[in-house]
C-alpha cells in the first residue's frame, strides 16, 4: 500500500493547504511505529489516524520531525506514530497529515 499518496486542497482563494492520506495495515509498522514521510514541509502539522472501523483513535506518542527513524536532526516531512496499544492492528487503518 503506498504511502505517498499526496493532496493540496485550496480552500481559502490564494492559500494552499496541504494534506497527506494513507492507508497501511500491521505490515507497514516497524515494532508497532508507524513512520510517515508526508512531503508537508512542516514539522508539527495535525496528525489524525482512524482505525478499521473508521473510528478516530488516540496513538500511544507521535513525534516528528525524524530522520532515519530517530530524533536526530530536522527533517520537517517525516513523523512516527506509535501504535503499540493498538497491535497487532486488525485490517485496513488510514493517516491523514495535514499542515497550513
Amino acid at each position: 500500500m503506498a504511502l505517498d499518496i499526496k493532496q493540496r486542497l485550496y480552500g481559502i482563494p490564494g492559500a494552499g493547504i496541504e494534506t497527506y492520506f494513507a492507508k497501511f495495515t500491521n505490515a507497514n509498522l516497524v515494532a508497532n511505529v508507524l513512520y510517515v514521510n508526508h512531503k508537508i514541509n512542516q514539522s508539527y502539522p495535525a496528525v489524525a489516524v482512524y482505525d478499521n472501523t473508521d473510528k478516530q483513535i488516540i496513538p500511544d506518542e507521535i513525534v516528528g520531525p525524524l530522520v532515519g527513524g530517530a530524533v536526530t536532526g530536522n527533517n520537517p516531512n517525516r513523523i512516527s506514530i506509535d501504535l503499540t496499544s493498538f497491535s497487532p492492528i486488525v485490517g485496513i487503518w488510514k493517516v491523514r497529515v495535514v499542515g497550513g
